[in-house]
């Protein structure tokens, strides 16, 4: 049994490296709370290791390979979405809206400093792409029904819950337009 949990958490290791080199930029979700402050460290530590690898091995592998067939390796982080934060009335609670004070510094430390280029760096710390709240159950009712939160249909839900699917749907909106902008931009 340890040795089939060895296997997995290697194979799961080497499809996070592929995903990771073989993308031009990627996003981070943010939780408030302090697995996420570490899994920030731990993600910018060992990208930055992996990319190091990739650039020594991907060019002592690639032989006669074209470079362009070849994958870069080098992912650009382009920013971060805060993300399942509970509020009372319309703003994070205490102890989250502690946990999301601390984010900034170690996405700047770990993320935006190391795996950022150019005018891109600051952007991608100074400010979240989103801030996305805990919509309770409808994430999971979305998963039970294999569709977005703001494609259910309106008239099954109470009064309550259609403000927060015209909510999530406002702050998906947002996080699209702001990664877009970006996109074009950059």
């Amino acid at each position: 049994e340890e040795s089939s949990r060895n296997i997995e958490q290697k194979v799961l290791s080497f499809y996070e490296k592929t995903i990771l080199l073989d993308t031009d930029y990627f996003i981070t979700p943010m939780k408030p709370d302090n697995f996420s402050l570490m899994g920030v460290e731990n993600l910018g530590t060992m990208l930055e290791k992996w990319k190091r690898e990739w650039q020594v091995s991907a060019k002592a592998l690639a032989g006669e390979i074209a470079s362009n067939k070849v994958l870069s390796g080098d992912a650009l982080f382009i920013g971060y979405v805060i993300n399942d934060y509970n509020q009372y009335n319309e703003q994070p609670i205490k102890t989250h809206a502690e946990w999301m004070s601390k984010i900034e510094p170690l996405i700047r430390k770990y993320l935006s400093e190391k795996h950022c280029k150019n005018r891109l760096v600051a952007k991608s710390w100074e400010k979240e792409l989103a801030i996305i709240k805990d919509y309770g159950q409808l994430p999971s009712e979305s998963q039970k029904h294999n569709k977005a939160i703001f494609d259910f249909k309106k008239k099954d839900f109470p009064q309550r819950t259609i403000e927060n699917i015209e909510k999530a749907n406002d702050e998906f909106l947002l996080l699209f337009k702001n990664i877009e902008e970006i996109l074009l931009n950059y």
